[in-house]
């Protein structure tokens, strides 16, 4: 039977006997009796208080809040003049941003939050702002600080006559309680807001792109935005905390116009309506091209159909794309346009458009007529049944 033995381990030094021990290194004298150990003490204290003004963080400096907060404005003006020094040559408006009387610095989380903190340093906490819906083809409220109850009763449409007054009239229009209680759908909207015995409470709607001025000192944004859009433009209402009868329109919207240009501004164009009919189910297509159609922001403008005849043809729908590409390229501003199908557009355009896009049309119809272009009378009055024909 074989053992389980265990081999071990010599060395050559265990072979040859004991390891030799190193000899000592000599002892320093002097260094033993310099460094003592009171020395080495007081070294030791030097050390560590060195060590630790190395890792110290400064103090941060503390600054008033009031003069934080002017640093703070004059730091903004001084990147805003900056930024726009290349431009400032060619600038023809006197508007200063920096003269509002808004402090932009106090809490304010978002853009409601904005506009709320600037209307009540204008003297009026009490305000709702209503947006279009297609959906709904009406202004619907967006923004209410007057009561919930007008979330749902509040809402106008195109037709409406305070709408086409507020149209007409830039600096807006007020409404007292004589006036509310001769309209009946008026009175039904406002009735939690107006008591029948209120007779010094007066409402005021303005359109916020006449605040912001448009047509004057609002360039960038006037130049970024069409006739159309103008037209539904968000709507603000305002009911003055001070009950008097005889407010004045242009003294609110004076006072609308000096404080608020800018948070209305960032207002509507963090709102802008979309009018892509890929974006558009096809009830909302539909309402959309009515409303354009009939609307005055497109007075004076021509409309056409444009059709591709034959789409079954694969090379067909090439040129059909390529020449929409053309279109768009040499579309205008407040021009409309709309692809309905997958053969026929609608286009709203100034008659130098029109010439344009037709010359496109004739070089393509060169050899045979492909795309036709077809004028809409604008004289003959829309209906429900002619735009539905358009979309079959």
């Amino acid at each position: 039977m074989l053992q389980n033995t265990e081999l071990l381990r010599v060395t050559v030094e265990d072979l040859d006997g004991e390891p030799e021990t190193p000899a000592e290194a000599p002892v320093n004298i002097l260094r033993e009796k310099t460094f003592n150990p009171e020395l080495s003490s007081l070294l030791n204290k030097i050390y560590s208080h060195e060590k630790t003004a190395e890792t110290e963080t400064p103090s941060p400096v503390k600054i008033e809040p009031v003069l934080k907060l002017t640093m703070l404005q004059r730091c903004d003006e001084l990147i805003y003049k900056l930024k726009h020094k290349a431009d400032e040559a060619s600038l023809t408006s006197d508007f200063n941003p920096f003269s509002l009387d808004i402090d932009v610095y106090d809490d304010i989380d978002d853009l409601n939050d904005y506009i709320e903190t600037g209307m009540k340093q204008s003297g009026f906490s009490r305000f709702l702002i209503l947006k279009y819906n297609f959906i709904d083809s009406a202004f619907r409220t967006d923004l209410n600080r007057i009561s919930e109850t007008l979330t749902a009763d509040l809402f106008f449409s195109t037709k409406d006559p305070l709408f086409i007054s507020m149209y007409e009239n830039n600096t807006g229009y007020m409404l007292n309680s004589a006036l509310i209680n001769r309209d009946l759908f008026m009175k039904k909207k406002l009735e939690t807001v107006f008591r029948p015995d209120d007779n010094k409470r007066v409402i005021y709607f303005v359109r916020l792109c006449s605040i912001c001025d448009y047509g004057k000192g609002n360039p960038v944004i006037k130049n970024s935005m069409s006739s159309f859009e103008q037209y539904l433009s968000p709507i603000l209402a305002v009911i003055p905390e001070v009950e008097n009868e005889y407010y004045n329109e242009n003294e609110i919207f004076e006072t609308l116009k000096r404080n608020m240009e800018i948070p209305f501004s960032l207002y509507i164009m963090k709102n802008r309506l979309n009018f892509y009919s890929s974006a558009f189910s096809y009830e909302e297509a539909l309402l959309m091209l009515e409303l354009v159609m009939n609307s005055p922001a497109v007075k004076g403008m021509t409309r056409s159909i444009l059709t591709l005849d034959n789409f079954s043809v694969k090379e067909n729908m090439f040129i059909m794309k390529l020449l929409l590409s053309r279109i768009r390229k040499r579309l205008e501003m407040d021009s409309f346009f709309m692809r309905i199908g997958m053969n026929k557009c609608i286009l709203i355009t100034s008659e130098n458009e029109k010439k344009d896009i037709a010359l496109m049309i004739d070089e393509i119809n060169v050899s045979e007529k492909i795309i036709s272009i077809e004028s809409i009378d604008a004289g003959s009055g829309y209906n429900g049944d002619s735009y539905t024909r358009l979309f079959l």
